[in-house]
């Protein structure tokens, strides 16, 4: 725990560092003046602190909730600087709350930030008032029912429909493109850009009345219209509540949408084998009155590729200046050359190529499960682990490379089972050099079911009715260009979607695959024999691969591949079979129904974390290897894994409190920069020095001015109270002055200055006190036998890594600091910190840090280059 809060603590110093070196390699500093006494200065800013506010009225989020928010608020953390008067700090508190409640529902909040004499604190106070449902959505100034039902059902289901006047592309349901253009095109996918997000007003839900959820619908309706050829269309929104029924009316405004784009002409680019005129009358595009709409894009791009002669197809249109005028549409294609072009006839073997792409593509109308299989066999050398770490280099990589156990994996089996909407079943497996099975699991993404099942440990984790549905995907498609000699590729995945119950599918999968790729099998050099049987199967091989599909219908029976090598020999496969998931699911239900369901619906992240601990330890203890002591010790640990577990509760929470972006905030001329100060300033306790000296490089990054840092430098140099640490990384930010403060942090080396140094830091609320309070419980209540492995850890951590020429030595010894954590006789969380940095300060933390302060004073390091003014300004002191 220490060493993970000494790598925060690192990475903000780091952030702060970077973002110095960007703005002050330009920056000129002036002289300026600084008052005598700060101690008003520090009062004002624990009274910009956001953790330091008090809340009441608050009943739907808490104060924590209400205050990280604002402490990630760019706008907020903006107002958070005694440079700006109290009254705007306020005013814009008030206005992110406020906008936070609108976004959740809650219209009528009243929300008033003011400074409260008596208490001497910002206090905050909320009157919610009524929360308000999502409610009918009402389309005004349309004329056209049918283009009103599109946008509703978009917004309802993100189910839009197509348009009654709109052209069908479309030949008959299973037709195949042939050798000659009579057959026409194929089917084209009704799927468009606009439903890849879920849907924007789904019913009872919690309405939005941010601007920023209004301007949200209103780009989604644009792009849902511009599809279907409105390509100047404007649409307004806005989100009215109505009082008498607690609910919100979504009204839509169509009065300035225009009319559909239509198409002047369409050019063809890279065609060396066909004619423009001849993909026209394929396309059946000659003499129809066509629009700018993504239904035309889709049946030009998708009926060429499914051809079979085209490894590449894209559809682009020219913007025009208005909507009065007509489109161009460019389709860019690279022909498939190893083919006859669609003028010429292909052969009966080609054909069942065609379908069997067609098949892919319509697999889920097919009532066929999909069977993939992995196998991997190690010959000689089990797999080292271990040398994962060794490639990542340098220090990170050493770490992993020393904690890292090499567990001998040498037979692995993959096996994943998916069938049209129903979901999946995956079974890892993988033995050992020893012989035996240590990994078996079987993960269950399907309709019913989300879990998984640990069959050496006897135990599982399945939740029943899953509000999250799972989407498969699987792609096989060309390359734009040549890549080193591949035309294709293959991509595959899973995921999770939200609000599935409310979704078209809750569970998915979709196969996307090119008629070329599949050809591209079948005709390529290394390709050996295409075969069709008597018996209705066509089969083809190749060097280590076959292929076997039905001629008559194009469905998949069976795809291998085989490769030995030197490290081994793979074997991939993939058959398809009906009703094959339902018997496998049964299968597992039956053997895993005397298990204890470790999933609790009240504890759901609590006991997915449990479940996840338990299965590594039981991991590391079967391997027989050495497991890492510290990752023993956290598993093993229930608190810390609840800690962890409440904390990834209240993140996902449906209630957490969110501050919607403020899209009129500035941000400065680097964006990264400003966004990794954004950053330190949220981890950073408001008034602390590295605080302010964040905030001081956000000025000069976004407003230019330069002058905060030099008051700050001032002040450093001046006020005793500044120790060691913060002179060194004051100095270390703002090169123009680091002599002087380096002279300054040398004359305040003693312990009592570094003391007060670090209890200024930690007094006050903030994420970096939190975490190292946090490390010390951990510390104090971890037991006996497990503290005992954490220090042996600590001691084969700390160590240099062995090298070809010298053994590993040993490093600094950090036990007796770790001990005094857990034997502290103090409750009090900071005692026991300043024991623990008052120990690492004279143990080495003393001479390192007037090593390198003395560094700076150094005749190389004293040239001042500052820019004066030529004004007259008052001396530095």
């Amino acid at each position: 725990m220490l060493v993970v809060y000494a790598e925060v603590v690192y990475v903000v110093l780091s952030i702060m560092i970077l973002s110095a070196q960007s703005i002050l390699l330009s920056a000129h500093i002036p002289a300026d003046g600084l008052p005598d006494d700060f101690s008003e200065e520090r009062v004002q800013w624990q009274l910009r602190d956001v953790w330091r506010l008090e809340f009441t009225g608050n009943t739907t989020f808490t104060d924590k909730n209400l205050k990280s928010s604002l402490a990630l608020d760019g706008t907020t953390q903006g107002t958070v600087d005694v440079t700006r008067p109290l009254g705007d700090f306020c005013q814009i508190v008030t206005e992110r709350l406020t906008a936070g409640y609108r976004q959740s529902g809650f219209y009528e909040v009243n929300c008033e930030t003011l400074f409260d004499q008596d208490r001497n604190c910002v206090r905050v106070t909320l009157v919610e008032g009524a929360r308000y449902k999502r409610g009918p959505i009402v389309i005004s100034k349309c004329d056209d029912p049918a283009l009103a039902e599109m946008i509703e059902q978009l917004l309802l289901f993100n189910r839009p429909v197509r348009l009654g006047a709109e052209p069908q592309y479309a030949s008959a349901p299973g037709s195949v493109p042939q050798h000659n253009f009579a057959a026409g095109p194929p089917v084209v996918s009704s799927e468009s850009p606009s439903q890849k997000s879920g849907p924007m007003w789904k019913p009872d839900g919690f309405a939005s009345f941010s601007k920023q959820s209004e301007t949200a619908v209103a780009d989604q309706i644009e792009t849902l219209l511009k599809e279907h050829g409105y390509g100047f269309a404007e649409v307004s929104v806005e989100i009215k509540p109505d009082p008498e029924t607690r609910t919100a009316r979504l009204i839509v405004d169509l009065s300035r949408i225009g009319s559909p784009q239509p198409v002047r002409e369409i050019q063809f680019q890279g065609l060396t084998r066909h004619t423009p005129e001849q993909l026209l009358d394929f396309l059946n595009l000659s003499h129809s009155q066509l629009y700018d709409t993504h239904q035309l894009r889709q049946h030009i791009t998708q009926s060429l590729l499914r051809t079979g002669r085209f490894i590449h197809v894209a559809t682009t249109s020219e913007t025009p200046f208005d909507a009065s005028q007509p489109v161009a549409l460019f389709v860019r294609v690279r022909e498939f050359e190893r083919v006859p072009p669609l003028s010429e006839s292909i052969s009966p073997e080609l054909e069942v190529g065609l379908k069997l792409a067609q098949w892919l593509n319509n697999w889920q109308e097919s009532g066929s499960d999909l069977h993939f299989v992995l196998r991997f066999s190690s010959l000689e050398t089990p797999i080292d682990l271990s040398t994962i770490g060794q490639a990542v280099g340098g220090s990170v990589g050493e770490t992993v490379a020393r904690n890292t156990s090499s567990f001998g994996l040498r037979d692995m089996n993959l096996e994943f089972i998916t069938a049209p909407g129903e979901g999946g079943l995956l079974r890892i497996q993988a033995g050992t050099s020893k012989g035996k099975v240590l990994v078996d699991y079987s993960v269950l993404l399907t309709r019913q079911q989300v879990g998984i099942i640990a069959w050496p440990t006897q135990r599982k984790w399945l939740i029943s009715d899953p509000t999250a549905g799972v989407t498969q995907t699987l792609q096989l498609s060309g390359l734009p260009e040549a890549d080193e000699g591949r035309n294709f590729k293959l991509l595959g995945g899973f995921g999770f979607k939200s609000d599935s119950a409310n979704a078209v599918a809750p569970v998915s999968a979709q196969i996307h695959v090119d008629a070329a790729g599949i050809l591209d099998l079948m005709v390529r050099p290394d390709s050996g024999t295409v075969t069709l049987m008597e018996d209705g199967v066509c089969t083809c091989t190749g060097n280590g691969w076959s292929l076997k599909v039905d001629a008559e219908s194009g469905a998949l029976i069976q795809m291998t591949s085989e490769s030995v090598g030197p490290e081994g020999s793979g074997m991939k496969s993939i058959t398809a079979e009906p009703g094959l998931l339902a018997r496998r699911l049964a299968e597992v239900s039956e053997k895993s129904s005397t298990m204890a369901n470790s999933a609790k619906s009240a504890e759901g992240w609590k006991s997915l974390l449990t479940f996840s601990a338990q299965e590594v330890v039981a991991f590391c203890e079967q391997s027989g290897d050495r497991a890492s002591p510290v990752l023993m010790a956290v598993l093993k640990n229930q608190s810390a894994i609840s800690q962890v577990a409440d904390q990834l509760e209240d993140l996902t929470h449906r209630e957490h409190f969110q501050i919607p972006a403020d899209t009129k905030q500035q941000t400065g001329s680097s964006d990264s920069t400003t966004w990794m100060l954004n950053i330190a300033r949220s981890l950073l306790p408001a008034g602390t020095m590295p605080h302010r000296l964040s905030n001081a490089l956000m000025l000069a990054n976004t407003q230019q001015e330069v002058r905060p840092l030099l008051r700050l430098v001032n002040e450093v140099e001046r006020d005793p109270v500044h120790g060691p640490l913060t002179c060194l990384l004051t100095a270390t930010l703002i090169q123009t002055e680091r002599a002087r403060l380096a002279r300054a942090g040398l004359a305040r080396l003693d312990s009592a200055s570094a003391d007060a140094e670090l209890r200024l830091l930690l007094k006050d609320p903030g994420v970096i006190r939190e975490f190292l309070f946090g490390g010390i419980q951990f510390l104090r209540k971890v037991p006996d036998d497990q503290m005992q492995l954490l220090l042996l850890s600590a001691d084969e951590m700390m160590k240099t890594p062995a090298t070809d020429d010298q053994p590993s030595q040993p490093g600094v010894d950090i036990k007796p600091l770790l001990m005094l954590v857990r034997n502290h006789p103090s409750e009090d969380p900071m005692e026991v910190v300043a024991s623990l940095y008052g120990m690492a300060w004279t143990i080495g933390g003393k001479s390192f840090v007037e090593s390198v302060l003395e560094s700076y004073v150094a005749p190389t390091q004293t040239i001042r280059v500052l820019q004066l003014p030529e004004t007259p300004t008052t001396p530095l002191r």
